[in-house]
């Protein structure tokens, strides 16, 4: 409790019994002191020890002051708002390719923790590492705080302004804006792009993949006719034989898979196996009941061997290649034991191996019953070549505008420096990302995008399986989500939110005869957190 004086007489007088209260504790201390050294027969490391940490505490009390804390009351509180207790949203965690529908549990209107959303009939309630850690992000001081134009803070009317004549000024010249993004799989977003690109005729959206799956979709294109990659049922698949593709740790849809792949490893039933061929050590091999470790330059040789044992147990034509360096024997037999029940797979990004994956999985018969197309993933669509493409134009200086949303590819593109050269001949450069990085120092103007905790969105990871985003706490920075920045230079009058939710009641609704009218039937998806058409689950571990 604090102390007041009624005149400098009353304060002088306690200074000066303070200081002799002081004086007499210090002189007792050392009387105190002195009379254990000399009772003491020998001092001892212990004693001394006692003695600092009885000084240092007297040191510290004396001069400490506790830190005072003002609990400030809501003048309006809301309804579902209680001090100290928690609050659950449900949401979606987007990162590039990585998908989970999510809950978020909120304390006091601040994120603390995420978990993940049971209703899901993809993630089916698990999470992965990154899904955690994005909480963490959220509150990461050195994401972009603002605007900035060239390097230095800026106002988002002034560069709003000049962005918007500039991009006038190029579809009046009839040149070339390029929106540069990775594989959106939001239908909301993918609205906003196809509204964007026709206010600025001539303009082009282009998706770049830092970690590609373009092989896979060329070769499905080749095998199948359809340039998607498919629905891969771990759970029907007796027997799995994977060439480094870590379907439990970063390939693809882990979280599904790792769903799909624990349902069969129950000892009482009829457990899958797994045989992992691998250069790495990785969480899949970690798992497996049969690692071999095969360097990548083997790997096509050993799948045309296991190729050319397929198509001799089958009495096909036959075929001459070089032989294995491992005897693929073995995997071959296994693999035909478990013909239609049996999945072959590669992480590869090459075209040549990924087509030799899909003929091996032709002879067994898994097509339509361990890899279905009813269904594909629309995680990962982009192709190399575009992004080749786009390069080679950049430095030819046929692009006047980029925008580029989420993407590094100063740092992750194979050709960084051809990328960095094209992007100098490029006269007006927006990055879109919330955070800094080797490819946004480059760009003349920053419009940071939000954290995805403080965005409305949507997600559609796998076809006919829908989820929403919603916000759960206010911006903490002066930031704007990239679909709003968009709108308002495309002459969108209303905001991002009032979009989102006129695309779902106009495209969604008639999916479902549950719920009568848009409010209520937007409410309730976003209660929930996803929609399915008809319903639709994965029914894991069943047949569908």
């Amino acid at each position: 409790m604090k102390k007041y004086w009624k005149d400098i007489g009353s304060r002088n007088k306690e200074d000066c019994n303070q200081k002799q209260e002081n004086r007499n504790m210090k002189k007792n201390l050392v009387e105190l002191i002195n009379d254990d050294i000399e009772t003491m027969p020998a001092s001892s490391r212990r004693d001394f020890l006692k003695l600092c940490g009885f000084s240092f505490s007297v040191a510290a009390l004396a001069s400490c002051k506790s830190k005072i804390s003002k609990a400030v009351p809501y003048v309006l509180a809301p309804e579902e708002i209680t001090p100290g207790e928690a609050l659950y949203y449900s949401s979606s965690y987007i990162n590039g390719s990585d998908y989970c529908s999510v809950l978020v549990k909120t304390k006091d209107g601040r994120p603390v923790k995420i978990e993940g959303n049971p209703a899901s009939g993809i993630t089916a309630g698990g999470t992965n590492a990154r899904a955690q850690a994005s909480v963490l992000d959220l509150y990461d001081g050195s994401r972009f705080h603002g605007p900035m134009k060239e390097g230095a803070p800026a106002d988002w009317s002034i560069i709003d302004k000049e962005i918007i004549d500039q991009l006038n000024g190029i579809v009046d010249k009839k040149g070339t804006i390029v929106l540069l993004t990775p594989t959106v799989f939001s239908p909301s977003s993918e609205a906003v792009f196809s509204d964007f690109l026709k206010k600025f005729s001539g303009a082009e959206w282009i998706q770049y993949d830092a970690i590609s799956c373009s092989a896979m979709l060329e070769a499905n294109k080749i095998s199948f006719g359809i340039q998607v990659i498919p629905e891969y049922r771990f759970d029907k698949a007796d027997l799995i034989v994977s060439f480094g593709a870590d379907f439990l740790g970063t390939w693809l849809s882990p979280i599904e898979y790792t769903n799909q792949f624990s349902s069969r490893r129950i000892p009482e039933q009829n457990m899958n196996s797994l045989i992992q061929l691998e250069s790495n050590l990785s969480l899949t091999g970690c798992n497996s009941d049969h690692r071999i470790q095969i360097k990548p330059s083997q790997e096509s040789l050993i799948l045309l061997n296991i190729y050319k044992e397929i198509l001799n147990a089958e009495g096909k034509e036959k075929i001459d290649v070089k032989e294995s360096p491992l005897d693929v024997s073995e995997i071959s037999k296994k693999l035909l034991s478990s013909a239609g029940r049996s999945l072959v797979i590669s992480g590869t990004n090459d075209r040549q191996v990924q087509i030799l994956v899909n003929e091996i999985n032709k002879l067994l018969g898994n097509i339509g019953k361990t890899i279905l197309f009813g269904s594909h993933l629309r995680t990962h669509t982009a192709l190399d070549s575009d992004m080749e493409t786009l390069v080679k134009r950049m430095n030819r200086g046929e692009v006047d505008a980029l925008l580029i949303y989420n993407v590094n590819p100063a740092y992750t593109w194979y050709d960084r420096s051809a990328f960095i050269e094209g992007i100098k001949k490029t006269g007006l450069t927006i990055s879109l990302s919330g955070s800094p990085d080797e490819t946004t120092v480059l760009t003349k103007y920053v419009c940071p995008d939000n954290h995805y905790l403080e965005s409305w969105n949507d997600a559609e990871p796998k076809k006919d399986f829908y989820s929403l985003i919603q916000p759960v706490i206010g911006q903490i920075f002066d930031t704007r989500q990239m679909t709003d920045s968009l709108l308002k230079w495309s002459g969108y009058e209303k905001g991002y939110y009032e979009y989102l939710k006129s695309y779902w009641v106009d495209h969604l609704m008639d999916l479902q005869t549950e719920f009568k009218t848009p409010d209520i039937f937007f409410d309730n998806i976003l209660q929930k957190g996803v929609f399915a058409q008809g319903n639709k689950t994965l029914n894991i571990g069943q047949d569908d």
